[in-house]
Order: structure tokens, then sequence, then C-alpha cells
């Protein structure tokens, strides 16, 4: 069959590919977390890197996770991981991850880190990046309920 064919479901489809060009090693990391919970954030780089974290208090809330270590070479997956006590007091928190030895140049980095830790609501969207795109002079599908 073809795309043409009246048999064919769903045809012709449209495959959008990503390439991150330069890394993918965020420049900041600014995060909501609720209180005596965990937060991850997941981000690759292209080779194995070194890692060490520091908090402005001294606490230990913030780690670095390393995914990937092994005789093959392929993109690692990497993650920043919150983990606070119960006790610890809500408020604002800022460290740094340092990100070193990739033989991939902008993966190494200092990374500087935010944690507001709140007992408020935290509205979270999927992973990654969101964007709509539409073709000039397309015609838009969704419509918004009327009032």
């Amino acid at each position: 069959m073809s795309d043409r064919d009246p048999k064919t479901v769903d045809a012709p489809q449209t495959i959008t590919v990503t390439l991150l060009v330069g890394g993918s090693v965020p420049s900041n990391v600014d995060v909501y977390a609720a209180h005596g919970g965990t937060r991850d954030v997941l981000f690759t780089t292209n080779s194995q890197i070194n890692g060490a974290t520091t908090t402005q208090d001294g606490g230990q809330w913030l780690s670095l996770a390393l995914d990937g270590a092994g005789s093959f070479v392929f993109p690692c997956r990497t993650g920043f991981t919150w983990r606070q006590p119960a006790s610890m007091p809500l408020g604002m928190y800022t460290g740094a991850v340092i990100a070193s030895g990739s033989n991939f140049a902008p993966d190494n980095k200092r990374i500087p880190v935010t944690m507001r830790l709140t007992d408020g609501p935290i509205a979270q969207g999927p992973a990654g990046r969101f964007r709509a795109w539409l073709a000039q002079g397309a015609h838009r599908r969704y419509r918004p309920p009327s009032r």
C-alpha cells in the first residue's frame, strides 16, 4: 500500500526529529520541590562525566546520578536529585553541579541550581520542552470552547 491508498490509515504522517547541537547540559536549573519529597531533573551528556555538587547551606539535599558507565560509548543520562528531609525549612536554596571530564567541551560546566522548597501545590508539565508549530497559512485544528 502507498500513502495514497484509500485503505491506508493515518497516512501520510510527519515525524519530527530534534537534534541537540552543542550538547544538552543545562546552563542552570531552577525547580520547585515538595516539602519532604524528592525531585529529579534529567539531561544527557555526550560522554561520561565526573560530577560534584555544592550547596550554599552545606546541606546534603542535592546529588548527581551518573548513568551509562561501562565499556560501550553512548550518550549518558545524568540527573540532579533533590532529597530534602521533612525537617528542612521551607524557602529558597542554592547550589551548583560541576560537570567535568567530558571529551565534549560544552558538557563541562558549572551549573547553578536553585531549589524552591514549598508546601504549596506545584504544577509540572511533561518532561522536556514543549513547542507547538503551525505551518504558515495552515488552519488550526483546536478551537477553544465558546463562552
